[in-house]
C-alpha cells in the first residue's frame, strides 16, 4: 500500500512539471506545417500530396524547429524523455 501511495505522488509530481506539458516541436509546428502544405502542395494527388508534405513542409520546418525552437514556439525540441535520462525505455511485446 505505501508503495502505491508513493507511486502516485511521484507520478502527479511528474505530470504536474512544466515540462511534461511543454509543447514540442512537432506539435507546435502544426499550423505552419498546414500553411505550407496549403501552399506548396495544393491540387496534387493524395500520395504525392503526401510526399510534398512530408519533404517541402514537415521535414524543413521541424529541423529549423530543432535548431531553434523560437520558430515554431516549442519549449522543447521532442516529446517524451531524452536518451540517457535515467528514465526506463518502455520493453516491447508483453502478454
Amino acid at each position: 500500500m505505501r508503495m502505491r501511495t508513493v507511486a502516485l505522488i511521484v507520478a502527479g509530481l511528474t505530470l504536474s512539471a512544466p515540462a511534461a506539458w511543454a509543447a514540442p516541436c512537432a506539435t507546435a509546428c502544426k499550423d505552419e506545417i498546414k500553411a505550407c502544405m496549403s501552399q506548396e502542395c495544393q491540387g496534387l494527388k493524395p500520395a504525392a500530396r503526401m510526399r510534398c508534405k512530408r519533404v517541402k513542409c514537415r521535414k524543413p520546418l521541424l529541423n529549423d524547429c530543432y535548431l531553434n525552437l523560437s520558430v515554431c514556439g516549442a519549449t522543447r525540441a521532442h516529446p517524451g524523455p531524452t536518451p540517457g535520462s535515467g528514465q526506463p525505455h518502455p520493453v516491447a511485446g508483453g502478454w
